[in-house]
């Protein structure tokens, strides 16, 4: 996979398309969150991009940089969106430092895993409950 390819992935991400992110990924690939929760294959991952979408709808991706090397891919860089668009409370927002790893297989990910402190975002979804 190519730097080009990788940012493309993100460019869906950021983009809302989940359609688009679900044509990257292989038929068997595992996604784990910063808190270490597992889900496995497309239609997990479907279902999942559409409910955070619901939760985060202006998430967003901002890359700074990207190490490449054989079927490795590691992305820095920040996240931010905000809760159910709930702008009018600006605490609502937050944008965090995190980091990305992939592995590859045939042009598609195969494992997808996110570095990044999840607590601001736990408090902000608790204060909304």
């Amino acid at each position: 996979m190519n730097e080009k390819t990788v940012l493309e992935f993100i460019d869906r991400i950021n983009a809302r398309d989940v359609e688009g992110i679900i044509r990257f990924l292989s038929d068997d690939h595992v996604f784990i969150d910063a808190q270490g929760n597992e889900f496995k294959g497309k239609d997990r991952l479907r279902k999942g991009w559409a409910e955070y979408f619901v939760l985060f709808p202006d998430y967003n991706i901002a890359v700074e940089d990207i190490l490449l090397k054989e079927n490795l891919v590691v992305v820095f860089g920040y996240a931010s969106a905000t809760y159910k668009g709930f702008t009018a409370d600006p605490t609502n927002y937050w944008r965090l430092p995190a980091a990305w790893k992939g592995l590859t297989g045939k042009e598609k990910i195969k494992l997808r895993q996110v570095y990044a402190d999840y607590a601001l975002i736990s408090e902000i979804i608790e204060k909304n409950k």
